[in-house]
């Protein structure tokens, strides 16, 4: 006779799927979803004048923004790990993962030197929380002058702002910001291995009225029980009958 946790087990990798559970889950270091997977961590103000040659010679670039920061609509529903600023190699690819309304969507985004960037990569929005970042950073450190050309900066479009940027910030090369180049949607029942398929609930005589009458673990004993006589696996009917009877 299957175990209460067995039950319990099932019951929750089949109504409530997780990201940790997904296929696309690389555990829960950012690292393992940037490539190449490299991250010399966060640096104070002052050591960006300092160590500027350093970053060239490495083909090394510091970020100010974080990939998805700024994308209201999803940035609620990351299910992967926060990829944070600092220094990451020039034209790093980083894959966020969002999960909302059964769907999951996954967005790739690379990191780009300010040198690199043109106004059609990056939207005014995105130019726009970069200057503020960039004042959060430096407002301590690289003085007025700096400051009134930030201050300059905003409301401008990206283009302007990129051109502001460029022409006012020593070593701008060594900075860089997270484009978005492409997404992918997908059900969740795609990534996860969860949900039947119509199919199956066809060969159980479930029609989709009953599956929005009924809650999906009401739903969930005959689902068990028709998988079970249709795979031969006696066990797994026994557990949907089970289930059933406990109702």
């Amino acid at each position: 006779m299957p175990t209460q946790e067995l039950i319990e087990s099932i019951e929750s990798n089949t109504l409530r799927p997780t990201f940790e559970n997904s296929r696309d889950y690389k555990g829960s270091d950012f690292n393992n979803y940037i490539d190449p997977d490299f991250y010399r961590g966060n640096m104070p103000p002052y050591q960006g004048l300092l160590i500027r040659d350093q970053l060239r010679q490495n083909g090394e670039v510091y970020a100010f923004n974080k990939p998805a920061l700024y994308d209201l609509d999803l940035r609620q529903y990351q299910v992967s790990p926060i990829i944070p600023e600092g220094i990451y190699k020039n034209r790093t690819l980083a894959r966020v993962y969002f999960w909302k309304d059964g769907k999951q969507i996954m967005k790739r985004y690379r990191l780009i030197s300010l040198s690199q960037v043109n106004p059609q990569q990056v939207s005014d929005q995105v130019i726009q929380n970069l200057f503020s970042r960039m004042t959060q950073w430096s407002i301590d450190f690289w003085g007025s002058a700096f400051m009134s050309a930030i201050t300059l900066g905003i409301g401008k479009t990206a283009a302007q702002g990129l051109q502001l940027l460029k022409s006012e910030i020593d070593g701008y090369d060594v900075y860089g910001v997270w484009v978005e180049e492409g997404s992918l949607t997908q059900n969740l029942s795609a990534v996860t291995g969860r949900g039947p398929s119509q199919g199956l609930l066809e060969s159980l005589g479930i029609t989709d009225e009953q599956l929005q009458t009924e809650s999906r673990r009401s739903a969930l004993p005959l689902i068990l029980a028709g998988a079970g006589l249709i795979t031969g696996n006696l066990w797994l009917s026994g557990i949907g009958l089970l289930l059933r009877f406990r109702q």
